[in-house]
C-alpha cells in the first residue's frame, strides 16, 4: 500500500519551535505492522483450562505469549522523529534545527507588511507576516496583520505573556490560509527571530488621473497617481486630511486613518511631493479618496512634476485674455490687461497653496463689497478644486483696515502671524489690497513686502503714487488712467472675480454687490449705467431696488462701523444678500438701515446748524467742528457724516467745499472744485514742512492729517490754497 503524507495543522503554538506533525507515522517517527499469531490466534496461550483448581496456561512458544508480532520501519515520509520542520519566513521544508530558518532567509531575513490594497496571494499561509499587538489577556495575545486598515486580526497564545507589549511589532505565520471574514479570528504563531527587515507588499495599481478617479466615481479600483501635498488637517481622535494636486492641476480630498491620536503619515508635510496610493470612497454620504498609503518621490521626479504643474498654470491663465468684460467702454478696455494679470497672480497662488489675504478699507461700503466680491470667486475656484468649506477661512482671509492706507505696523502684524503659525516653512501669503494702499503712505509697508518676498496686488480707485508702481506685483487702478470717477472698487473688484472663476458665469450673483458699493461712492458713468441695468432686469426675482440697494448700504454702514476689526462673515453676506436668501436676514437689513439713516439724519441736522459758511477765491467753504458738533466714537463716522452734509448744503455746479475739523485732522468733500486734494495737500506739505501732513483720496475727497499745533494754520490756509 502506497503511504501518502497528508497535511496538518501545525504543533503547539507560542514558544516552541514550529513544526508539522507527520500524518503518515502520527508524530512517531516509524511505521509499526502488526500481525496475529496463528498457533494461538492472539491468545498468547496454548492450552486453556477452565474451572477452579486448574492448573497453569501453557505460554505460546512462537509469539511468546504476545499473541502477534510486531514490526517496524522508518517512517517513508522522512519526517524527523514523527515532525516536519518548515522555515518561519517562507515555509520552505528544513531540517530540524534550533534557529528554524532556511538558508535563504538567514542572508536576508524579512517578513511581508500587507497593505491596502491587499495583495491577497500572501494570504496563503506560507509567508511571515508583520503584525501588531492590539491585546493581551491572560495567555491570549491579539493581533492585527498588516496596516489596522485590512481588518485582519489574529491570536496565539504564549506561556509568558509579559514578553510582549501593545502596539509591539512581531512576525507571524499563519497556522492556516487567512480567512478576511468579519469579526473573524484567525491563528498563527510568532516567529522567535528579531532580527528581520519589513517589505510592504500591495496589489498593482495602475496609474491614475484624480479626473479620471472623480469621473468614474467610487467603483472600488485604486488608483496611484503623484501629487503635491497642498494642506493638512488632523482631527484629534479622527481621520488626517490631504488636499492633493497632481501634475494636470486637479485637486482631490485624501482622508487617512492611523492608531490613537496620531496624525496618520506625519513624515510628509506641506508642499511635499509624493506618490499617493488609494480609491476613492463614500464617507458620512461624501466622496472621500481613501489613501492606503504615500511615499516620498527623488528629486528628479519632483523637478520633472513642478515643471509639468507650472505648464498647466499657465495654459489655464493664457484663456483669461480672452473673456470679455461685462461692460466694454474705452477705460475698461484699458484696465483689462493688469484685471488679467492680476487673476492669473491670485488664481496661480490658489493653485500652489499660497493663501491670500485681502485686505480692505473699512467702515467703507466700497471697500467691504469689493473684499466679499472677491472673497466669493475664490471660494468658488477652491470648491472646484476639490477643496472642504472649513478650509475656506484659512486659505482666504479677509482682514479690514480703518484708513486707505497699508501701513508698516500692519504688514509687520501680517507677517508675524505667518511667521509664528503652526506651519513652519510656510509660503508667504498674497496679500491683496482693496480700495487703498495705493498712495505714497504706504510705501514703507510695499518696502518690508519686498524684503519677505510677500507678493502684493492692488484694487484701488485712490490717487496712485508712480513709487507703488514699483513695489508690487500688479496695480488695478484707473486713476493711472484717468480722472473721472467712473470706476468704484466694487466694480473693479466684480471684473476681477469673473476672471478669477471663469468655469462659471458669477454675473447674476455680483452684480448688486459692484452697483451697492459705487453707489456709497458717488460714481457716475456709462459704466455703472449698465450695471444698474443688470439689476433692475432682475428686479422682480430679487426685489432690488435702487432705493433697496440704498438702504443696503446703510445698514452696511452701521454694521461695518460695529465690527471695528472683525470682517463680519456670514453677517456682511447676509445682508448683501450673497449666496442663499435668508428672509430673516432681509428684515434685520431693514431693521438696520432704519436706525442707521436715523442716527445720520439727526447728526447731519446738528452738524448742518453748527457749521460756518465763507466764500474764499470763488469757492463756497462750510465748516464744522467735528469735536463740537459730531458723535465721538459712535456712529456715524466722521467721514460719512460730512459727505452727507455736504450733499445736503450743495447741488449742481456750485464750486463747494466742506470741511469737518477735529483735532488733528481735517475730512474734505467738495465738488467742481480746480484743485484736488492730493495738490492741497502736496502744497500743504510744502509750506508747512514740520507739520508731519499725510492723507489722500479721491480727487474731491479724502482727509488730511497732522500735528494738533498746526491746525489753525492748515485751516485757514486751504481756501487759500485752492
Amino acid at each position: 500500500m502506497a503511504l501518502t503524507r497528508k497535511s496538518s495543522p501545525r504543533g503547539k503554538i507560542g514558544d516552541e519551535i514550529m513544526r508539522i506533525k507527520c500524518q503518515t507515522c502520527k508524530g512517531k517517527g516509524f511505521i509499526e505492522h502488526i500481525t496475529t499469531c496463528n498457533r494461538c490466534r492472539g491468545t498468547g496461550k496454548t492450552t486453556i483450562t477452565m474451572g477452579q483448581g486448574s492448573g497453569d496456561d501453557q505460554k505460546c512458544k512462537t509469539c511468546n505469549g504476545k499473541g502477534k508480532f510486531v514490526d517496524s520501519e522508518p517512517c517513508p515520509d522522512d519526517c524527523e522523529e514523527g515532525y516536519f520542520y518548515k522555515c518561519d519566513f517562507c515555509g520552505k521544508e528544513i531540517s530540524k534545527a534550533d534557529d528554524n530558518i532556511c538558508e535563504e532567509c538567514a542572508a536576508d531575513p524579512y517578513v511581508i507588511k500587507l497593505i491596502p490594497p491587499l495583495k491577497e496571494e500572501y494570504l496563503d499561509g506560507h509567508r511571515a507576516l508583520l503584525a501588531t499587538v492590539s491585546k493581551i489577556h491572560n495567555e491570549d495575545v491579539y493581533v492585527y496583520i498588516g496596516d489596522r486598515s485590512l481588518g485582519i486580526h489574529a491570536q496565539f497564545k504564549t506561556s509568558n505573556p509579559r514578553q510582549y507589549n501593545i502596539g509591539q511589532t512581531l512576525g507571524v505565520v499563519p497556522r492556516k490560509p487567512i480567512q478576511m471574514k468579519e469579526k473573524w479570528i484567525n491563528y498563527v504563531s510568532p516567529i522567535r527571530h528579531t532580527n528581520f527587515k519589513i517589505k510592504s507588499v500591495q496589489m498593482d495599481v495602475a496609474e491614475r488621473s484624480i479626473r479620471d478617479i472623480t469621473e468614474t466615481g467610487p467603483n472600488g479600483v485604486p488608483g496611484e497617481f503623484m501629487a503635491q501635498i497642498l494642506s493638512i488637517k488632523h482631527l484629534r481622535s479622527g481621520p488626517t486630511f490631504f488636499t492633493l494636486i497632481d501634475k494636470n492641476g486637479d485637486t482631490i480630498q485624501g482622508t487617512a486613518f492611523s492608531s490613537g491620536q496620531k496624525r496618520a503619515f506625519a513624515s510628509f508635510d506641506r508642499y511635499s511631493v509624493v506618490t499617493v496610493t488609494g480609491v476613492l470612497d463614500t464617507y458620512k454620504d461624501k466622496e472621500r479618496f481613501l489613501l492606503y498609503n504615500i511615499k516620498p518621490v527623488v528629486y528628479e521626479d519632483r523637478q520633472t512634476f513642478y515643471e509639468e504643474l507650472a505648464s498647466v498654470v499657465r495654459e489655464q491663465s493664457k484663456k483669461l485674455d480672452d473673456i470679455p468684460l461685462t461692460v466694454e467702454t474705452d477705460l475698461s478696455l484699458k484696465l483689462k490687461p493688469a484685471l488679467v494679470q492680476a487673476a492669473k497672480e491670485i488664481r496661480k497662488a490658489i493653485i500652489s497653496g499660497r493663501n491670500v489675504l485681502l485686505r480692505y478699507h473699512s467702515p467703507c461700503v466700497d471697500g467691504a463689497t469689493a473684499a466679499f466680491t472677491i472673497d466669493y470667486a475664490i471660494r468658488a475656484l477652491l470648491r472646484s478644486r476639490g477643496r472642504r468649506t472649513d478650509e475656506f477661512r484659512y486659505i482666504v482671509r479677509r482682514l479690514p483696515l480703518k484708513s486707505p492706507v497699508y501701513e508698516a505696523s500692519d504688514i509687520i502684524r501680517d507677517i508675524s502671524f505667518v511667521l509664528d503659525g503652526p506651519v513652519p516653512g510656510e509660503k508667504m501669503p498674497l496679500v491683496v489690497m482693496i480700495d487703498g494702499g495705493s498712495s505714497k503712505e504706504s510705501l514703507p509697508a510695499y518696502q518690508i513686502a519686498e524684503e519677505y518676498d510677500l507678493p502684493t496686488i492692488i484694487i484701488d480707485h485712490h490717487s496712485v503714487d508712480n513709487e507703488v508702481l514699483d513695489l508690487v506685483n500688479v496695480v488695478v487702478n484707473p486713476m493711472n488712467i484717468t480722472s473721472d470717477y467712473r470706476f468704484s472698487t466694487s466694480m473693479l473688484a466684480f471684473e476681477l472675480a469673473r476672471l478669477i472663476f471663469p468655469m462659471d458665469d458669477l454675473s447674476e450673483d455680483l452684480y448688486h454687490l459692484a452697483t451697492i458699493g459705487a453707489i456709497s461712492d458717488k460714481v457716475s458713468g456709462e459704466e455703472l449705467d449698465f450695471y444698474l441695468s443688470k439689476v433692475k432686469e432682475k428686479e422682480e426675482e430679487t426685489g432690488l431696488t435702487y432705493e433697496k440697494m440704498e438702504d443696503l448700504k446703510y445698514a452696511l454702514d452701521y454694521v461695518l462701523f460695529g465690527l471695528r476689526f472683525s470682517d463680519g462673515g456670514e453677517v456682511v453676506r447676509d445682508i448683501l444678500q450673497i449666496g442663499k436668501k435668508d428672509g430673516r436676514a432681509d428684515a434685520a437689513a431693514a431693521e438696520i438701515a432704519k436706525l442707521s439713516k436715523s442716527l445720520v439724519e439727526n447728526a447731519t441736522k446738528t452738524m448742518e446748524a453748527k457749521s460756518e459758511k465763507e466764500e474764499v477765491n470763488g469757492v463756497s467753504i462750510s465748516k464744522v467742528n467735528l469735536e463740537l458738533f459730531a458723535p465721538r466714537f459712535e456712529f456715524p463716522t466722521h467721514g460719512l457724516l460730512v459727505g452727507e452734509l455736504h450733499n445736503k448744503l450743495y447741488q449742481g455746479d456750485a464750486k463747494a467745499l466742506t470741511l469737518g475739523i477735529g483735532t488733528d485732522y481735517i475730512v474734505f468733500r467738495g465738488s467742481n472744485l480746480d484743485s484736488s486734494l492730493d495738490e492741497v495737500i502736496t502744497k500743504l506739505k510744502e509750506k508747512f514742512p514740520l507739520a508731519n501732513i499725510s492723507g489722500g483720496g479721491h480727487a474731491n475727497v479724502g482727509s488730511i492729517n497732522f500735528l494738533i499745533g498746526f491746525k489753525d494754520e492748515i485751516v485757514s490756509s486751504i481756501g487759500e490754497l485752492l
